[in-house]
């Protein structure tokens, strides 16, 4: 609860609106709304707290005493490949550090960070140009492939046709970047793309489906390293793949990073390094 009176507040709200010469609240019969310009001071106030909040944490931390909370927005993907590493060789070295790590599609990691959510995302490029607010840095590539289980019947070993591919059932990610790439990778060979029963955000049930279910996807290589050693899953090889992604770092233009952002990053370029052999 907020230690102010209503009367109190509302007051408080009058005088500023005043002296803004604006109105930052409707009443309505649901009750008291903000106007836009209301919710632009809202999205003012928040990064100004968090900034805030980023001035105390740097002026009480030091090199060898760091303390405090970090959040990052990542995708599913990376949670598996780098997040895990990044995250117990962080806490091995600054163990009075909380890490939030919130898990999401390409739309919901851009959305968090202009909420403030976190301050920093790790994850695949947009297909379109990004946000002017946003800056992109370029960690790693990714190569998506076509794969099936190993009983599949396509996994035969013969040649495999795209009107095959076409015909077969798929499993796909339930985002609009995924979806483009997918319908482009049939448009690009004159077909028509095929009808996607089963959508979804979960890399792991995809997984599934293709193992388990005799469903076909299109998924980064990268994601399928234990599957593919294991020879459960196989990838197809066909004309116009790999599809080729960027990934990488996503921060605000405008936001200065804390000191823990910062060392986070730092962390998560050095293991990118390693793991792409640079």
């Amino acid at each position: 609860e907020i230690p102010i009176s209503q009367s109190a507040l509302t007051r408080s709200i009058h005088l500023l609106e005043d002296e803004l010469g604006v109105k930052l609240f409707q009443r309505e019969a649901r009750g008291v709304i903000p106007t836009s310009a209301g919710e632009r001071l809202y999205r003012h106030a928040y990064k100004i707290l968090g900034d805030c909040d980023r001035a105390e944490e740097d002026v009480r931390n030091t090199d060898d005493y760091l303390s405090g909370e970090i959040a990052i927005g990542v995708s599913a993907l990376f949670s598996h490949t780098i997040m895990d590493r990044v995250a117990g060789e962080f806490y091995e070295r600054h163990p009075k550090v909380k890490i939030t790590v919130y898990e999401g599609l390409l739309g919901d990691l851009l959305a968090g960070l202009e909420r403030g959510d976190f301050e920093l995302a790790l994850c695949n490029f947009p297909l379109q140009p990004a946000s002017d607010t946003c800056s992109l840095e370029t960690l790693m590539e990714l190569n998506s492939f076509i794969y099936v289980s190993s009983d599949h019947p396509l996994a035969n070993g013969g040649s495999v046709s795209w009107d095959s591919i076409a015909d077969a059932k798929w499993v796909n990610f339930n985002q609009t970047q995924s979806r483009e790439a997918f319908d482009s990778l049939f448009l690009n060979q004159n077909l028509a793309p095929p009808q996607t029963p089963v959508l979804t955000n979960s890399l792991a049930l995809i997984k599934s489906m293709i193992l388990r279910r005799g469903f076909v996807g299109l998924l980064p290589q990268q994601l399928m390293t234990d599957e593919t050693a294991a020879g459960t899953i196989v990838g197809i090889p066909l004309r116009g793949t790999p599809i080729k992604r960027r990934a990488g770092l996503i921060t605000l233009r405008e936001a200065k990073p804390s000191p823990l952002s910062e060392l986070l990053a730092e962390d998560i370029r050095s293991i990118c390094r390693d793991l792409s052999g640079v």
